[in-house]
């Protein structure tokens, strides 16, 4: 048995997740982080931050969980739109990490877990 078919096995008999959630939601969260908007946007993102303010429906389907978080964060944040995407941010980092679970839990290995969380970002 060579080296690379060793590694290939530990790493199949490897179901440690703890580097897949920390992979999968930190590098995501530091690039929402860097990227995130610092001030309310045009389009959705500023009535997203609006309609959490005011805990109103932001479309007729809508996205009440997201809504309502929000607005309890946006009320303690240091500005409604800075909460907001704050918030988003948050969400779509533990989506990732969630993606890689669900990867790795299919695949019993952690470099397509840790994959699929990037790409999902």
């Amino acid at each position: 048995m060579s080296i690379g078919d060793r590694m290939q096995q530990s790493e199949r008999n490897d179901s440690s997740s703890l580097p897949i959630v920390v992979l999968g939601f930190c590098v995501p969260l530091a690039a929402y982080l860097f990227t995130l908007v610092w001030e309310p946007a045009w389009g959705d993102p500023a009535e997203l931050s609006l309609q959490a303010w005011r805990f109103g429906v932001v479309h007729p389907a809508g996205a009440p969980a997201h809504t309502l978080l929000a607005g309890v964060l946006a009320r303690f944040g240091p500005e409604p739109a800075i909460a907001t995407n704050l918030f988003s941010a948050l969400c779509t980092a533990i989506a990732s990490a969630l993606v890689g679970l669900s990867v790795h839990g299919l695949t019993g290995r952690r470099t397509p877990g840790v994959l699929a969380a990037w790409s999902f970002a």
